[in-house]
């Protein structure tokens, strides 16, 4: 692959995805942040005719912006999963299952092994790849349970 070739992939990759960023981020924080700010203006006209009107407004607003914290959390941990740095590749998959476990209807099993990784670049870029195919089989399996396997088989033996 010539040199030319190789930065053009860089560069389609790299518009892929900011695109996609751009994407998550608008069709979540931003859509949540439209709505505060309408809840916002509608308490504020609230305020001084029907003031308990006002406070559910409020609490409503509170529960929105939490939601957008979490938002935009989970879109920074999707850029790089500060959990990866401190724990390295089997913990930082073994949060990121128990994690789901928590919040979804799918139960996840799994078995990671530790495995050596040439590169720290290439580690999470697998972990990324494991994240995107776990996040695709929730999406459209339709599955109860799913069951995660990782491990490495020395080809040399």
């Amino acid at each position: 692959m010539k040199k030319k070739e190789i930065f053009e992939n860089y560069i389609q990759i790299q518009e892929y995805e900011r695109q996609r960023i751009a994407k998550e981020l608008h069709d979540t924080s931003l859509q949540t942040l439209a709505h505060v700010v309408q809840k916002l203006e509608l308490a504020g006209l609230y305020i001084d005719k029907d003031p308990n009107m006002s406070k559910l407004e409020i609490a409503e607003i509170s529960k929105l912006v939490k939601q957008v914290s979490d938002e935009i959390r989970n879109s920074i941990y999707n850029l790089r999963p500060m959990t990866f740095d401190d724990l390295g590749f089997k913990e930082a998959v073994e949060n990121a299952l128990r994690d789901m476990n928590s919040k979804s209807l799918i139960k996840y099993t799994y078995n990671i092994e530790d495995i050596d990784f040439p590169s720290n670049t290439l580690k999470l870029e697998f972990y990324r790849c494991i994240m995107e195919c776990i996040k695709n089989s929730e999406a459209h399996s339709q599955g109860k349970n799913i069951t995660v396997n990782i491990s490495c088989q020395d080809k040399q033996g």
